[in-house]
């Protein structure tokens, strides 16, 4: 198995410090460099827990191609015969957290809610597309391509993006129960 650690932190790491050396040569604010450095060691993140470990042999590429297509799940809440274990519970809250923080951040923006929704899709499709696409070069499944984990990942952004708004409207009302209500006193 080739693990993500210690080669593939060692790599991210340089990658985000030149990224912010880069950035504070040409002058960038250390709000926008922190917001990109965040981005990036949330790509790196989202990289080392959906792709890795990868098995190093898998028989040549192609040749299980039937198989690894017989083991994606294409059906919606179907988590097998039995009902949900733990196991299950777990995958669940941890496809929804790991794209919180690309919801959270989403919320923090001005894009409207359908834009919202259209990246909280296209994010599930990307991570399960990924995780898919490497399994057909590899030639091997060695990760499961779920439709359930696609939808918990787009529910992810969409939860982010909500608590995030929420609080800001919460923030805002707050504010403007504090303020006077007559500006001249």
């Amino acid at each position: 198995m080739i693990s993500f650690y210690p080669d593939g932190f060692l790599l991210a790491a340089a990658q985000l410090a030149l990224t912010d050396f880069w950035m504070r040569r040409r002058g960038e604010s250390l709000r926008r460099r922190l917001r990109i450095l965040a981005w990036g060691a949330y790509g790196w993140l989202l990289l080392a827990l959906v792709v890795f470990p990868l098995p190093v042999d898998c028989g040549s590429p192609g040749s299980n191609i039937e198989w690894i297509l017989s083991r994606v799940n294409l059906r919606p809440f179907f988590y097998g015969e039995q009902p949900i274990p733990r196991a299950v519970a777990a995958d669940i809250l941890g496809n929804l957290l790991l794209t919180l923080p690309a919801g959270a951040a989403l919320g923090f923006s001005n894009l409207s809610k359908r834009s919202i929704t259209a990246w909280a899709g296209l994010m599930g499709i990307w991570l399960e597309g990924m995780q898919l696409a490497i399994s057909l070069g590899l030639g091997c499944a060695y990760r499961a391509v779920d439709i359930n984990d696609m939808l918990l990942n787009a529910a992810g952004v969409w939860l982010g993006a909500g608590l995030v708004r929420l609080a800001r409207r919460k923030m805002a009302l707050r504010r403007s129960a504090d303020s006077p209500s007559d500006p001249g006193e």
